[in-house]
């Protein structure tokens, strides 16, 4: 049986619909489960202007029980389609909490699929499974790695390229960080559609089967802390943000 997939739609900024990607369109015009950031404009504008499927079912992350509504479509193996307001969903979005869920339920159960991004480092920041309000950018593995001691500590997603073969080097820099990371792998997202995304989480990464070689793929990777507690990232909510503490920036 296929997964039941999750769509995350990337909006453009300042309700332009004509921005919006072709298969972003499509997505939308077929779309009968939809999840978005909140009632307004762009809500409005893709109605007026026939986007949206006259029999679609909306419902709107900031009402109570939004999650729980897209989470129940879902189960029942109705594909959903989550899109923000404006930018990427998940940024600044509390849709992370459904990205979250989906991501726990396996890419067997639910396969998540960002559409409509720029890059494929736009497509792993959308699954980053919290309300996503900074992250570091590593480079590329091994290319043009900055990876520094201090970034750790900062408690935040970092997002980096990754070439198949190098695989390996992420796990003492996983075993590095504090407390219990997770890693979130996109699978040539450039090249393919549907790409894979695959969360994972361990407590020795020095064997895990997600860090074997894969010569000649492309990957993206984000690093996060789980939500919650001491040593965790929390949920932030939609108009709060982290207090950023590290070594000042040199230069």
């Amino acid at each position: 049986m296929a997964p039941t997939p999750l769509w995350l739609l990337a909006a453009p900024i300042g309700d332009r619909l004509e921005d919006l990607s072709v298969a972003a369109v499509k997505h939308l015009q077929r779309a009968r489960h939809l999840v978005l950031e909140e009632r307004g404009a762009y809500h409005d504008r893709l109605r007026e202007r026939g986007m949206l499927h006259p029999d679609v079912q909306v419902v709107f992350l900031e009402d109570a029980g939004a999650i729980e509504q897209g989470q129940a479509w879902l189960a029942a193996g109705l594909p959903v389609t989550l899109t923000a307001s404006s930018g990427l969903p998940c940024f600044v979005d509390p849709g992370g909490a459904l990205v979250d869920w989906a991501l726990d339920q396996g890419p067997d159960q639910v396969a998540v699929e960002p559409v409509g991004v720029s890059s494929a480092l736009d497509a792993i920041l959308c699954v980053a499974g919290v309300n996503l309000h900074a992250f570091y950018f590593a480079g590329h593995l091994p290319e043009h790695l900055r990876w520094l001691d201090w970034i750790g500590a900062l408690r935040l997603p970092i997002a980096l390229y990754v070439r198949g073969e190098s695989l390996p080097e992420l796990a003492p820099r996983l075993a590095s960080l504090p407390g219990r990371w997770r890693l979130t792998l996109g699978e040539e997202l450039r090249k393919r559609r549907p790409g894979r995304i695959v969360r994972h989480s361990a407590e020795d990464w020095a064997a895990h089967p997600a860090l074997q070689a894969r010569p000649g793929r492309a990957l993206v990777a984000l690093l996060s802390p789980p939500p919650g507690g001491p040593d965790g990232l929390p949920l932030y909510g939609p108009h709060e943000r982290p207090a950023l503490r590290g070594p000042a920036p040199v230069g």
